[in-house]
């Protein structure tokens, strides 16, 4: 149980850096979680292009993405490994719930 709030604490604080790295803007963002998500969460992951289609957006714009994603997650240390899976899996619910989130919000302006 202790393990379970330590990760969730450390995904706040990542997703945190991550907002900072773009500045607090919303947009890039939303962009950024969209990118670890299928580069790195989801099981149905595609390439790098096949991200950067999907999300309408540069691969290089992708590309940096990632840049900054892999240097924030570098700067985490876990005791081991069961303590870094607690990470992934809480870094996948609270991801998954972002997106879900962002996407109804976006269809219900679409809606009005």
């Amino acid at each position: 149980k202790e393990a379970e709030t330590i990760a969730a604490g450390s995904v706040e604080g990542f997703l945190k850096n991550l907002n900072k790295s773009v500045r607090g803007k919303a947009k890039q963002y939303n962009r950024m979680i969209n990118v670890l998500w299928h580069c790195y969460l989801s099981s149905d992951g595609g390439t790098q292009l096949e991200v950067a289609a999907l999300l309408g957006v540069s691969d290089s714009l992708v590309s940096d993405y990632r840049r900054r994603i892999e240097s924030n997650l570098q700067q985490l240390s876990f005791a081991g490994v069961s303590e870094a899976r607690q990470f992934e899996q809480a870094l996948r619910r609270k991801v998954r719930d972002i997106i879900t989130t962002t996407t109804v919000e976006a269809d219900e302006k679409v809606a009005v």
